[in-house]
């Protein structure tokens, strides 16, 4: 039984349809909408409490919640000061954090 040209058709679009709705709940399940920053902050600042300086990486501390797979959370240390970074998306808004300063959003 031969399949006509525009059956064909037809079965190509849902297949196509199926992959792009995969795609979308792929990246949508893997963005980190909500992240509790200021809890991540404020255990940074008790860790320097502790320990006498912030620490060097994320690592390092204890139960911070990680971002999922298409979000970024990066920690740099400056000194005696740190900056927190988190962005939903690698393209952005992000939010950014320091010892003194509660999260704000800001472009990086």
């Amino acid at each position: 039984m031969k399949t006509s040209k525009i059956e064909k058709v037809k079965n190509l679009i849902i297949v196509l349809i199926f992959f792009f709705c995969g795609v979308i709940a792929f990246v949508y399940f893997n963005i980190s909408f909500n992240y509790p920053l200021n809890e991540t902050r404020q255990k940074i600042i008790d860790f320097k409490e502790r320990n006498g300086e912030y620490p060097s990486s994320l690592g390092d501390l204890d139960g911070i919640e990680k971002a999922k797979f298409m979000s970024v959370l990066k920690y740099k240390k400056n000194g005696d000061d740190f900056r927190l970074y988190f962005c939903r998306t690698k393209i952005g808004p992000c939010e950014v954090c320091t010892s003194s300063q509660e999260p704000y959003f800001d472009e990086i």
